[in-house]
C-alpha cells in the first residue's frame, strides 16, 4: 500500500515532528486518508501509540486501516444509560471491528 504524493509529504511532516514532540494532530477534508496516513505514521515509527477518536463509526472505519498496516488496537466506546429513541452505537460490536 502507498501514498499519494500529497499524503507522502503530509505523513514526513508528521514523523518530523512526532520524533520531537509527544503529540501530533492531523486535520485534512472528509475523504482525504487521514486514517491511512496516521496508520502508515504510526507502523513507520513503530513503539507504541494511542489513537482517539470521539464517534465509534469513525474509530470502525479506521480498524480496517490499522489492520491493513499490522498495528494492534483496541477500542473502547460508553453507553448512556438512557438510551434515547434512535440513538445507537451504529450496531457496531466487537465482531464488526475486525
Amino acid at each position: 500500500m502507498t501514498l499519494r504524493p500529497d499524503q507522502e509529504e503530509v505523513a514526513k511532516r508528521l514523523i518530523e515532528l512526532l520524533r520531537t514532540h509527544p503529540v501530533g494532530a492531523l486535520q485534512a477534508p472528509t475523504g482525504w486518508g487521514k486514517s491511512y496516513v496516521a496508520a502508515w505514521v504510526i507502523r513507520q515509527l513503530g513503539g507504541k501509540w494511542i489513537w482517539t477518536g470521539s464517534l465509534l463509526s469513525a474509530l470502525a472505519q479506521n480498524s480496517k486501516v490499522l489492520s491493513e498496516f499490522g498495528v494492534k488496537f483496541l477500542f473502547t466506546a460508553g453507553r448512556e444509560k438512557n438510551v434515547r429513541k434512535g440513538l445507537s452505537l451504529r450496531g457496531f460490536h466487537h465482531q464488526s471491528m475486525q
